[in-house]
Order: structure tokens, then C-alpha cells, then sequence
């Protein structure tokens, strides 16, 4: 064979290598979704915020609670946060807050990361073990992992749609995490 076949060979493997991996790798910033067992979980329970934006699936009846949240100039913001726990007293929470205005999308990543600085600042203890800049269903998300000083960690991601940012987390003990129920926690959280 002479030294042309083998170099265009070469480059035909090479770019039917590409095409096969484009098929099965995600694309950037899409998150591949984990293989979940979902006959483990046919005891958790659909869910329906109040408000119609979202539906997901908790471990037992999620039960929902209303906050006021207060942010800088004195305004106030309508919260909602639903949770539920697992066997193991890991906690499964949506949080829900809607703003007077469309958060806009082209300033999303510099959104999700103020809301995550909120959360670690919101106590002293708290420490960003890991965040990353993602797509959960087609939205951006931000991923996090925050040690508090009871050392439980609150591992999920933070998304927004329209005029509402969601924080999607479970707050677990290391010994007690399980990452398929996990997985199926914040994967089955789909806005409407």
C-alpha cells in the first residue's frame, strides 16, 4: 500500500472514530444522564409544585413550605420549598424562587453562581467542595457540592427557567449517600 492510502485510511478511521463518539458522548456542557434502575424507586411519590412550574419524584410525600425571602433594596421575594426524607434521614429539597422579572439567560452562569455564593455565605461553616457550569434538561445549571460545619453535604444543582430559579439538593450524610437515588432525585425534577 502506498503512503497516500494509508494517510487518507487514517483519516477516514479518524473521522469515523469522531462520528461514532459524537453519537454516544455528550455534547459540551450537556451533562450525560446516569443509568438509573428505576425499579428501586416505584415506591417514591410524583410531585407537583404548587404553582404548576415543576414536577419531580421524592422518597415520601414532599411537604411544602412558604418562605419571604428579603434581599437587598427592601424588596421580598415569594420562596417555596418542598422536601421530603429518605429511609436514611437524607433530605431531598427543591427550593423555588420567583423574581419580579424573566431571569435572563444570556447572564445565567453569572446568576447560578451568585444564588450558589448565597448558599455557602449563607453560614459560616459552609465550604464549596465543587461546582461546575452545566445543562440539567436543556437548562442551565450549575452543580455543587457544600460541606456544612455539621460536615453533611448538600449535593445538587441550581437552574432557572423564566422568572424562577430552583435549587434541586439532597443534604446527606457521606456514609448514608446513595448515588442512584440521587441521581434519579434530580433527574426526575423537570420544569413545565
Amino acid at each position: 500500500m502506498n503512503q497516500k492510502a494509508i494517510l487518507y485510511a487514517s483519516m477516514g478511521g479518524g473521522v469515523l472514530l469522531a462520528v461514532v463518539l459524537a453519537m454516544f458522548l455528550p455534547m459540551p456542557g450537556e451533562e450525560k444522564m446516569p443509568e438509573i434502575d428505576e425499579s428501586k424507586f416505584v415506591s417514591w411519590q410524583s410531585f407537583s409544585s404548587t404553582d404548576n412550574s415543576f414536577t419531580a419524584r421524592f422518597p415520601q410525600i414532599a411537604e411544602t413550605r412558604n418562605n419571604d425571602l428579603r434581599v437587598s433594596g427592601g424588596q421580598t421575594l415569594g420562596q417555596k420549598v418542598y422536601s421530603a426524607k429518605d429511609n436514611k434521614d437524607n433530605a431531598y429539597l427543591i427550593v423555588s424562587t420567583e423574581y419580579p422579572e424573566v431571569l435572563p439567560v444570556e447572564s445565567a452562569e453569572e446568576l447560578l453562581r451568585l444564588a450558589l455564593d448565597g448558599m455557602v455565605q449563607s453560614d459560616p461553616s459552609n465550604k464549596l467542595i465543587h461546582s461546575k457550569f452545566a445543562k440539567l434538561h436543556g437548562q442551565p445549571s450549575l452543580e455543587f457540592v457544600i460541606e456544612d460545619g455539621q460536615k453533611l453535604n448538600n449535593k445538587g444543582h441550581i437552574t432557572m427557567k423564566d422568572k424562577i430559579m430552583y435549587q434541586i439538593f439532597e443534604v446527606y450524610e457521606t456514609k448514608d449517600f446513595d448515588e442512584m437515588a440521587h441521581n434519579y432525585f434530580i433527574t426526575s425534577f423537570q420544569t413545565r
